[in-house]
């Protein structure tokens, strides 16, 4: 407080030897003290709810580690109400520890096809083998949605971590596969791997007669991109929104092509 003090003198000398010099006028210097009478108390108001923020901050932590706990997750991932279920398989995309995979891999078996679509796009970040074998085999077993997400983590984990020898696996399960919106997954996982045909393949899938594989397609370009095709996709969404009717599709289009312009 007395250093603020002190600086307020100083201000008022300084804005003194201005009047003084006929740079400012005599009534400026009542103005200009006031103005740095609001600044002193609005930072002297911040200064003083540092220590309440902190502690908000501290208890916001502490409540974390207690819903992170596996007692309390669990109890989570057995929850009658399924929507609790995909909400937590969702959450636990952000937290990338042995605890949240291990309620993750239980939640694959959930019955509930959302719930089991969510645990396995949030498994997206492990290295484990065992639960990249686990992912592999619900590519063969399970709804085709659920089969699609299992694939993008599938493919995630394995350019990731370099686990080139699940490569051929996952091309032979999927040789037979008549899914769209799998097909669609695995061109990606192509792509990614080097294969430029693949992005020409999902773009074809711009021009599908349902809106939502159109948006996929979209979005699936925007996810897997290098940065050498921008511009080759950003012309192959701009030409697919010419003629876009569906208002959802443009707004998803539109979006991407903005995102795709300004990191170039």
């Amino acid at each position: 407080k007395g250093f603020i003090q002190i600086f307020q003198v100083i201000c008022l000398a300084f804005t003194g030897y201005l009047a003084i010099g006929g740079k400012i006028q005599a009534g400026d210097i009542t103005l200009y003290q006031s103005y740095f009478a609001t600044v002193v108390n609005q930072v002297s108001s911040i200064v003083t709810l540092l220590p309440t923020i902190a502690k908000g901050i501290e208890s916001v932590n502490s409540i974390g580690e207690v819903l992170l706990s596996e007692d309390i997750l669990m109890i989570l991932c057995e929850d009658s109400d399924e929507c609790v279920r995909s909400e937590l398989a969702q959450a636990l995309s952000f937290y990338h520890n042995e605890l949240s995979e291990k309620i993750l891999m239980y939640l694959l078996d959930d019955k509930d096809e959302i719930v089991r679509i969510n645990a396995c796009d949030s498994l997206y970040w492990s290295n484990s083998k065992k639960t990249l074998e686990r992912l592999i085999v619900i590519m063969q077993n399970d709804k085709y949605l659920v089969r699609g997400y299992a694939l993008l983590s599938v493919a995630d984990i394995i350019i990731n971590n370099n686990y080139s020898d699940f490569i051929h696996k996952v091309k032979y399960i999927l040789k037979h596969e008549k899914s769209k919106f799998v097909l669609m997954n695995y061109d990606s996982f192509l792509y990614r791997l080097g294969d430029k045909a693949s992005l020409y393949k999902i773009a074809e899938n711009l021009n599908a007669e349902k809106y939502n594989v159109r948006c996929h397609a979209a979005n699936l370009l925007y996810n897997c991109i290098r940065r050498e095709d921008y511009l080759t996709v950003i012309g192959l969404l701009d030409k697919r929104l010419n003629v876009e009717k569906v208002r959802a599709v443009k707004s998803t289009l539109q979006g991407i092509i903005n995102d795709l312009k300004s990191e170039l």
